[in-house]
């Protein structure tokens, strides 16, 4: 079997958690056989159930399916972004509903679009470059704050200095 250039994880991805949300048991259990030897995945069949999910477990990844019973897919990555708004959202579906894809993508803000059916080396680099998404906004954060930790020590040492300076050669 040949292997797609970067569709393999780099170091340990199973650290990530992957929540996938489907009606269809059938995918579930493809996306799961999919990525589940990468990836911590749960999966849900419907929004709600996939919410309480997303209460207890750490997840990096929302792959929703658009069309369920009861709350939509749209609704349902609405809510996501409430509850996780660092999660990275992608969607499935198999219909070309151009209002429902619109809203997804401004209310659901979400990362990408899968088609059903997908191909799997296809949804591997996916989830690969969506959680690689993840990691470097995670990074950026920490980056920022050490950022902002070396400015302030800078400024008080620039105000040491001024004082020092003040000191020594005030008239």
């Amino acid at each position: 079997m040949t292997e797609i250039e970067g569709a393999r994880p780099e170091g340990d991805r199973a650290q990530y958690g992957v929540l996938v949300v489907d009606d269809e048991e059938a995918i579930l259990e493809s996306i799961e056989m999919t990525l589940g030897t990468e990836y911590r995945i749960f999966t849900a069949t419907n929004g709600e159930a996939a919410l309480e999910i997303l209460d207890h477990e750490s997840i990096a990844l929302v792959i929703s399916d658009q069309v369920m019973p009861g709350m939509t897919g749209v609704e349902f990555l609405e809510r996501v972004v409430e509850k996780n708004p660092k999660a990275i959202r992608m969607m499935l579906t198999g219909y070309a509903d151009m209002s429902s894809l619109i809203r997804a993508i401004n209310d659901g803000r979400i990362y990408r679009y899968i088609s059903k059916p997908w191909e799997p080396d296809a949804l591997r680099v996916d989830v690969r470059r969506a959680l690689d998404a993840y990691a470097l906004a995670a990074r950026n954060v920490e980056l920022a704050a050490d950022l902002e930790v070396a400015n302030e020590r800078l400024r008080a040492e620039n105000l040491y200095l001024r004082r020092e300076v003040e000191g020594r050669y005030s008239f």
